[in-house]
């Protein structure tokens, strides 16, 4: 290395050498570092054990009032008898908040606000006369946080708290009836600036995706609403394994749900407070929470079988006992953006805005068509007595008609066998050929199965009416069930449900031609 590098670094060196020593002396200087010629106030700064400077029973404050940056409040102390877990009566402490007396308050930030008051410790002095020091210095010409304690005996204290110690692990903190600027732990502070949302007891109900979903209601602002109930109600001739239904926006028979709500029901997730914005509001509507002016409302209700005592259920081993059910709800408004990725909330019972991440919105769906079991529709095959379609290959085609048929062994011919695991034999024809059951039940899939690809909401779609599928299905009872469909383009037929239009790609009706000529080739 030259010599004009090295005299270079040297230089650097000595310029942060100095730089440091004026730093820690202007440290010294404001009390945050102590001046070692002060051999008393270095041993007590680094001194490792704390010392009580606030030592009370909590029986002994009359009050605790708080001032800090967010908020202002006073908590009351009170005594009231209660009867014990042996039936005694007993004396407790009860604590309200002045500014709201109705409020249930939150028991552990009540206990640590009291601890303050009657355990305060001090870590270490940093400076041993407040009047003659820069307050500046430590935060505390402008405290972070004010407690004023009130106790029985009418001594009254404050208990000011400041900036952090550059080490970052306590804060400068300074009581009224001593004259000295000490430290102390960080979690003073923490329970200094205890907020209204602190204070509060806030209960929110839990959404419990561990339970059956009952009743849903959701809906975005402007949109259809969704609603969807659990009902025992048996829908003839569809197959449907779930009591969901649909209430709204879908009223057609076969708008079958079960299929997507376990999916989307687990990823429900339940809102974590943030801050109380105002209590009690008399104006939602600017926080967008209004019965009538909401961003965003979901509305549930779950279900848990609980269990019974069969004893008590049942006189007789013969009578079967009805289930018990308990029930949750769920009401929550979602408003509009409160800043800092927060948005307003409230629940449907209360008028207390609060805030809460806008990321759980990501967890609900507000979109009728996500819930859908998307297919077109469903008629189980146990009930089938026959089936057809009419359609054109292609739009200049001319229509063709295909039929498949089940013929079933009558019932009373299997009864009358003593081969107990004897079953009812069928047979299937596609247009009136006797035809390979797999073949058979391909083809009927494919009808059954006809997937719903999107929703069509903006406006009647222009289809052609000259050119349509006509799917009928009888059941063995006699009832018919026709759907249509109606070519929209190249790539999708549409067809009515309910007050609105859903698409199918075309290339399911490929594969259905495809699956008829292997049938007719058969033949």
């Amino acid at each position: 290395m030259s010599k004009g590098k090295k005299l270079l670094i040297f230089g650097i060196i000595i310029v942060l050498i100095a730089g440091a020593t004026a730093g820690i002396s202007i440290l010294r200087d404001r009390g945050v570092i102590p001046d070692p010629e002060s051999s008393e106030e270095s041993s007590v700064h680094f001194e490792s054990s704390s010392t009580q400077i606030l030592d009370y029973d909590a029986e002994d404050i009359e009050s605790i009032k708080v001032k800090n940056t967010a908020a202002a409040y006073t908590l009351v102390s009170s005594t009231a008898t209660e009867k014990d877990s042996s039936g005694n009566s007993v004396s407790v402490q009860k604590w309200t908040m002045t500014e709201h007396p109705d409020w249930e308050l939150s028991t552990d930030a009540v206990k640590n606000l009291v601890g303050i008051a009657t355990g305060l410790r001090q870590v270490a002095i940093v400076a041993e006369d407040k009047s003659t020091a820069n307050l500046a210095g430590f935060g505390l010409a402008s405290p972070v946080a004010n407690v004023t304690i009130t106790y029985s005996d009418g001594r009254e204290v404050t208990l000011s708290v400041g900036d952090t110690t550059p080490d970052g692990i306590y804060r400068y903190a300074m009581l009224s009836t001593l004259n000295e600027i000490f430290t102390v732990y960080k979690s003073v502070d923490t329970y200094a600036e205890y907020t209204l949302t602190n204070l509060r007891n806030i209960v929110i109900n839990a959404i419990h995706t561990d339970e059956t979903l009952y009743y849903l209601f959701a809906q975005k602002k402007d949109e259809r609403p969704i609603e969807i109930e659990y009902s025992k109600d048996e829908r003839e001739n569809i197959y449907d394994p779930s009591y969901l239904r649909f209430i709204s926006p879908y009223t057609w028979d076969s708008a079958i749900v079960s299929g997507n709500i376990p999916e989307n029901f687990t990823k429900y997730e339940t809102p974590t407070i943030s801050e109380l914005i105002e209590s009690e509001a008399a104006d939602l509507a600017k926080y967008g929470l209004a019965e009538d002016n909401f961003e965003y409302h979901l509305k549930l209700t779950t279900r848990m079988e609980v269990q019974t005592d069969s004893s008590a259920a049942q006189t007789e081993s013969s009578v079967k006992a009805e289930k018990t059910y308990e029930y949750h709800d769920v009401d929550y408004y979602f408003g509009t953006d409160a800043g800092d990725g927060l948005i307003y909330f409230r629940q449907g019972d209360s008028t207390d805005v609060y805030t809460v991440d806008s990321s759980v919105l990501k967890s609900y769906s507000f979109e009728p068509f996500d819930y859908l079991q998307h297919l077109l529709y469903l008629f189980p095959i146990n009930d089938l007595d026959s089936f057809s379609f009419t359609a054109k290959r292609t739009p200049d085609a001319a229509y063709e008609t295909h039929k498949g048929s089940v013929l079933r062994q009558d019932e009373a011919d299997v009864a009358s066998t003593e081969d107990s695991s004897a079953k009812r034999l069928e047979v299937y024809y596609f247009d009136e050929i006797l035809t390979d059951e797999d073949l058979f039940k391909d083809i009927y899939q494919l009808l059954i199965g006809i997937r719903l690809d999107y929703e069509i909401l903006d406006e009647k779609p222009a289809y052609d009416p000259n050119d349509k599928i006509t799917i009928k299905y009888t059941s063995v009872g006699g009832k018919t069930v026709t759907v249509e469909l109606y070519r929209l383009s190249d790539l999708y037929y549409v067809t009515p449900y309910g007050d609105t239009w859903m698409a199918c790609n075309m290339q399911q009706i490929k594969t259905l031609w495809e699956k008829t000529d292997l049938a007719l080739a058969e033949e």
